[in-house]
């Protein structure tokens, strides 16, 4: 099978950076690692590098390509030589990462998504930059986990009470991160490293919280 610049042009360069990992796109390698189908896919490759320089939007993606080729040359310089074991072996390498940061971001999503199954568009553009993933691979890991996204609720103007307003002072003069603390501790610079639930039992004696509250 010939080089397909069309795909390569879309899958690599329209793509942006950080440019893929994965030396199967990067250098639209045949399935089977031959030597010779192997040196000639990389040669159609870096003369397509060549032609597309000149265009100012694949300028940074292509030096980036060029300087990981000085790393990946020995891998395709012993495939040409006939052993294309530290290939397949390099190869194999990324597919385990690939899965592992699969994963990650997977439960990165889930995390992020709660138990309303939901996130923010905002969110999906900070989990791609944060695992250096386009925003569609994140997309494409929505779906399969199940979860989708949508645009929050406006928060309301005004506060639910005119005492809400002064809380976060009152918290900063006792030392106290959050309402949380204030109510799983009741005491001045407390800490507490669990979610407090607000439907349940106090997580501090009721006379304790009263006193902290005079």
């Amino acid at each position: 099978m010939g080089f397909d610049e069309a795909r390569y042009r879309r899958e690599v360069l329209d793509a942006g950076l950080p440019v893929t990992e994965d030396l199967r796109t990067r250098y639209q390698l045949p399935p089977d690692a031959d030597g010779d189908a192997v040196a000639e896919a990389v040669a159609a490759v870096r003369a397509c590098w060549r032609r597309s320089r000149a265009r100012l939007r694949y300028r940074p993606v292509i030096e980036q390509l060029e300087a990981g080729y000085l790393a990946h040359r020995p891998l395709f310089d012993a495939a040409a030589a006939g052993d294309p074991g530290p290939l397949r072996a390099a190869l194999q390498e990324h597919g385990r990462r690939a899965a592992s940061q699969r994963a990650r971001l997977r439960a990165a999503l889930e995390e992020a998504a709660g138990g309303l199954g939901l996130l923010a568009e905002s969110t999906v553009a900070h989990l791609a930059a944060a695992h250096r993933v386009p925003e569609d691979e994140v997309r494409a890991a929505l779906s399969s986990a199940g979860l989708r996204t949508a645009e929050p609720d406006a928060l309301p103007r005004s506060v639910p009470h005119p005492a809400y307003a002064r809380c976060a002072g009152h918290l900063e003069v006792l030392g106290l991160r959050h309402l949380a603390d204030f109510l799983a501790t009741g005491t001045p610079g407390g800490r507490t490293g669990r979610p407090v639930r607000i439907f349940g039992p106090p997580p501090a004696d009721p006379p304790a919280v009263e006193a902290a509250a005079r």
